[in-house]
């Protein structure tokens, strides 16, 4: 008979175990990812380890983002990262790995996984305030299929696109925009989404996704403008109406698969479907392929010389290159040619942007390399070819344009190198921004720079003013939420009493926070399920917070959608309770029972189970 150790010697080389044979999984799906400076080119699923071998081919030779704190998750389960072989990888993110990029490859080895496991995701970074470094729901077991196409409706999928459609100009009215969001493929752990108006009257709204990955996104709209929906790290971008009632239906893991150099060309599936006004234009923007979607990148031969001057002009060439293919395309639209012509001046206009970041990656030039070129304001002095003073270009991303602007110093610069229109207007709106960007409605002093805008747009700003004005004081009007005073002159031990004796007999959930802590506002949004669960309870939900953690304009934008009772307490006042209760960061929370003692506090949101259960306790 054989002995032990040649049968085992056997069943190692043949890659079968007690528990079955090693499966390989060559090139993995993945729903969504984070990080597109490497693909899984492949895992090896065994009994003695799970190994992830890395393609590092888009890095440019520098592993940023990733490090040894990095860990594969499965079925709730964390599996810390044994072993890197190829790379040194280093010990936080502050540094990067150096990659040979000869043979760009790596693995990573982790801890057997259940071979009952379907996905994993690959945890390079938690977040925190930002997006983790994540590469989700890569798929552990040989399937080639997509759910998520049947889940968009026929009458969509079916869609034929329009040759004849024609262009229509930038809609000028005020209205309640209502956009249907149905993102397939979403899973919580992606994070909230946002929805993003470029344009005159920029703004952005978060949202929180349900199970079901709908979200319906109403804003106030008093133009036509480009409409960012960002998913992850993905942008999806349309054009949208004011007072419009749309849908848009985003497949998430093909959006990802376009930064993808192993599955853009296999998925060439639209990234989204949408049906609304000016359907057949945002058709064609989400069926595009990654080829035909324009890139700020610009590459030449490494051997020619090159300038800023040489530079802008390969810039105007490639313009024009893309001009004359769009007049040669006869399956194009008018109305999608026309929109391609107006991007294709963004694009010219944005790669003299990145002209720096162009040079330093065909030299690879580092800090203080003379051909490192500064972007001066000479530089788009070519660019007076371009009608820029034209409002169509309203719907696209306005992001380069304010880049361009903070070259100029002034209104009549810009002017005087592109005309008065709304170039020149959109820099003039630059002073209502921070208003926008805060949701907070115009103050007289920025309606009085925008009356001196052209004609047509002076009229829109005086319809935001007021339209806006009118909005806040519903907003500040809406049931749910009330403000309380102490005065200023209570001593915090004072200030806390008044509180504790507002609610005497009732259960206090005192929520210390500030207006720009993301995960203060995080949390609030978390534990609505929680609070709806014991409405008409003898419960009270207390927000205090600071004058100088909560600008006032700012809180009083923010409060009514959290509900509760409000307290904004002096420097003074809250530094007592800083000081009483240890509160070394926020959010901070405080469980007040009925006879007014504190039974509980913890720094940090506690979960909705915990919530749920001190809560029934104190009942």
């Amino acid at each position: 008979m054989m002995n032990s150790g040649i049968i085992c010697m056997l069943l190692m080389l043949l890659g079968i175990s007690s528990t079955g044979k090693t499966r390989i999984i060559e090139k993995p799906l993945f729903g969504a990812r984070t990080i597109d400076i490497m693909e899984v080119n492949k895992i090896v699923l065994g009994d003695a380890a799970t190994i992830f071998y890395m393609d590092a081919s888009a890095c440019g030779g520098k592993l940023t983002g990733v490090d040894q704190q990095l860990y594969l998750s499965a079925n709730g389960i964390k599996y810390e990262l044994q072993e890197a072989r190829g790379v040194t990888l280093p010990k936080n993110m502050v540094s990067s790995a150096n990659v040979d990029m000869s043979h760009p490859y790596f693995e990573l080895v982790f801890p057997p996984i259940p071979v009952s496991t379907g996905t994993v995701d690959l945890i390079f970074k938690e977040g925190g305030k930002s997006l983790p470094v994540a590469i989700w729901d890569i798929q552990t077991r040989e399937n080639r299929g997509s759910k998520t196409w049947k889940k968009i409706p026929v009458a969509l999928r079916k869609y034929k696109l329009n040759k004849d459609a024609s262009w229509k100009a930038p809609v000028f009215k005020t209205g309640r925009t209502r956009l249907e969001l149905h993102l397939l493929g979403y899973a919580p752990k992606m994070g909230e989404i946002s929805v993003s108006r470029s344009g005159l009257i920029p703004g952005m709204d978060e949202y929180t996704v349900g199970e079901d990955g709908i979200v319906v996104a109403e804003f106030d709209q008093y133009v036509s403008t480009e409409v960012q929906v960002v998913v992850g790290k993905r942008i999806i971008r349309v054009v949208v109406d004011p007072g419009e009632d749309a849908t848009l239906y985003v497949d998430v893991q093909i959006a990802n698969f376009r930064y993808s150099s192993y599955f853009r060309d296999e998925y060439e599936r639209p990234v989204g479907y949408y049906s609304g006004n000016r359907e057949d234009l945002n058709r064609r923007l989400l069926a595009r392929l990654w080829t035909e979607i324009p890139s700020d990148e610009l590459t030449w031969e490494k051997g020619e010389s090159m300038d800023p001057e040489k530079y802008v002009a390969f810039c105007l060439e490639k313009y024009n290159d893309a001009l004359q293919f769009l007049e040669n395309n006869s399956s194009l639209s008018d109305e999608y040619r026309y929109y391609s012509k107006l991007e294709a001046q963004l694009i010219c206009l944005n790669r003299i942007l990145y002209m720096r970041a162009n040079f330093t990656k065909m030299y690879q030039c580092g800090i203080g390399d003379e051909r490192l070129p500064r972007v001066e304001k000479a530089y788009f002095k070519p660019l007076k070819s371009f009608d820029l003073t034209n409002y169509d270009l309203m719907l696209l991303n306005s992001v380069p344009f304010m880049k361009m602007l903070n070259s100029f110093k002034t209104e009549g610069e810009v002017k005087e190198y592109f005309g008065e229109g709304y170039l020149s207007d959109l820099y003039k709106a630059q002073v209502c921004f921070p208003r926008f960007g805060k949701n907070l409605p115009l103050k007289e002093e920025q309606l009085a720079v925008m009356r001196t805008a052209t004609p047509e747009i002076a009229r829109l700003f005086e319809k935001v003013y007021s339209e806006g004005n009118k909005a806040w004081m519903a907003h500040l009007a809406k049931p749910g939420y009330a403000v309380r005073e102490i005065s200023e002159k209570a001593s915090g031990e004072e200030a806390f009493e008044m509180i504790l004796e507002r609610y005497k007999g009732r259960v206090i959930f005192i929520d210390f926070w500030g207006t720009s802590c993301v995960p203060c506002v995080k949390a609030m949004k978390m534990m609505r399920p929680v609070k709806k669960e014991f409405e008409g309870q003898p419960i009270s939900y207390v927000f205090i917070t600071s004058q100088n953690a909560s600008p006032l304009e700012i809180w009083q934008q923010m409060i009514p959608n959290i509900g509760g009772e409000h307290y904004r307490l002096t420097r003074k006042q809250n530094k007592y309770l800083t000081d009483r209760f240890n509160i070394t960061g926020v959010p901070f929370y405080l469980l007040v029972n009925k006879k007014g003692e504190v039974v509980y506090e913890t720094v940090g949101f506690m979960g909705c189970e915990k919530m749920r259960e001190l809560i029934k306790k104190e009942i």
